[in-house]
């Protein structure tokens, strides 16, 4: 005996026919692929921006594979704003040096290697937007040197 608790369903033991959640529509899904089939929705409900079910208005979330109320989305979007708030803050990146901005990377660390190419050093190297400068371009200033060593003669 099998000790998994989900068993394969054999094809002919299909009691009910597979119909799309939304109010009014008897769309057969036993036809449509397995995601509309798995989350009950029909394709066409599941790219409308407003269904009815059970009285309720809502849309169908293409990250949650859910339906949500409308007051969970942005005007016409199909993803809900709390996963599409996920989904921007991941692909966000860092802020870069902006000539312009007048950032300070003070304390950051660069690797140097010394005159004979064998020890490398850390530095910690201040970038400092001088906005008195006419280019507005950034002054690198070496604030400390760690483990340096002049080559012998």
């Amino acid at each position: 005996m099998e000790s998994s608790s989900k068993r394969a369903r054999a094809p002919g033991n299909m009691t009910q026919i597979a119909h799309c959640l939304v109010d009014g529509c008897n769309a057969d899904l036993s036809l449509c692929r397995d995601y509309h089939r798995r989350h009950k929705v029909c394709e066409t409900h599941s790219k409308t921006s407003k269904v009815t079910i059970g009285g309720r208005e809502l849309r169908f979330c293409q990250q949650c594979s859910r339906f949500h109320s409308l007051v969970e989305f942005d005007e016409g979007k199909r993803s809900c704003r709390k996963r599409l708030d996920g989904h921007n803050r991941r692909r966000r990146k860092p802020p870069q040096l902006d000539r312009n901005s007048g950032l300070d990377f003070s304390h950051h660390r660069s690797t140097t290697l010394t005159a004979t190419g064998t020890t490398p050093t850390t530095s910690l190297v201040s970038f400092r937007s001088n906005t008195s400068n006419n280019n507005n371009s950034p002054q690198i200033l070496p604030s400390a040197v760690v483990g340096f060593s002049w080559p012998g003669p």
